[in-house]
């Protein structure tokens, strides 16, 4: 089992709920009193497949929030000539590519469906933008472009039915200038009262934007001011528990408290 698996085991042995690995390994089975829930990878059966994919796609993401007026890390999207749905990119020509470079001197190119910083490149030029394009290409049919943001701070909120249970700091490697947990940042736990009523405030208006339950929202800080970067709805604390003291017991709090949502 990994880290994840683990703790839900241990929630699901204290409160008489059966645990069991199906799908090799992929797919968690709860039953409790002859109701079974399932959770696949670390999604959790609270949130609509709709608010599900549209926090997946982080272009979608990107357009419902900019529809709600909620400030976001702009995203265009690119589709590889692999697609046969003459989809029209939003970026579709070199000049096009090329002035987008020039207005923003740094852009960062993704897996438009992509997690854990994986397939997630820089560009500071045209050869670079074109090959970080073609890696992410042999992967997937769409990709997504974004300016580079000079990032003052990174915040991750957990938010489950309206309320918040966690925010923190991803500070990254002086090494690196991903903010990934997993790729060397670290977490923090915020105490500046005032910055986590801002922060509340701000994550949960997205989350009413996007008719989530249960989600993590991450939030930057550029030119003193708060924007979306992406929204998870499959909430992954394992990095965080690892890491912060007494990161376990909150990371089992809050699962515990949305497997007992999935049973009401």
């Amino acid at each position: 089992m990994n880290y994840f698996q683990e703790l839900i085991n241990e929630i699901c042995c204290e409160n008489d709920i059966s645990f069991e690995l199906i799908s090799k390994e992929w797919i968690i089975k709860l039953n409790k009193d002859g109701v079974y829930k399932y959770i696949a990878g670390s999604k959790m059966p609270l949130n609509s497949e709709t608010t599900f994919l549209l926090c997946r796609d982080k272009y979608a993401t990107y357009e419902v929030l900019k529809s709600a007026n909620i400030p976001v890390v702009e995203h265009r999207l690119i589709y590889s000539t692999k697609n046969d749905n003459n989809f029209i990119s939003d970026l579709s020509s070199t000049q096009d590519f090329q002035e987008y470079l020039n207005k923003y001197n740094k852009l960062i190119i993704k897996n438009t469906c992509g997690s854990m910083g994986e397939d997630v490149y820089m560009a500071k030029d045209m050869n670079k933008l074109k090959s970080s394009l073609r890696k992410v290409f042999e992967k997937n049919e769409t990709a997504v472009i974004s300016p580079f943001m000079n990032i003052e701070a990174e915040y991750r909120v957990i938010c489950l039915d309206d309320e918040v249970e966690l925010i923190f700091e991803k500070i990254r490697n002086e090494n690196s200038w991903k903010h990934n947990l997993c790729q060397g940042a670290r977490a923090q736990i915020v105490e500046n009262e005032e910055r986590k009523e801002q922060l509340k405030d701000f994550a949960l208006r997205v989350m009413r934007v996007l008719n989530a339950r249960f989600a993590s929202v991450d939030l930057i800080l550029v030119d003193g001011k708060l924007m979306v970067l992406e929204v998870n709805s499959s909430v992954c604390m394992s990095y965080f528990a690892m890491q912060v003291e007494g990161g376990r017991e909150i990371a089992k709090r809050i699962y515990e408290k949305a497997i007992k949502k999935m049973y009401e």
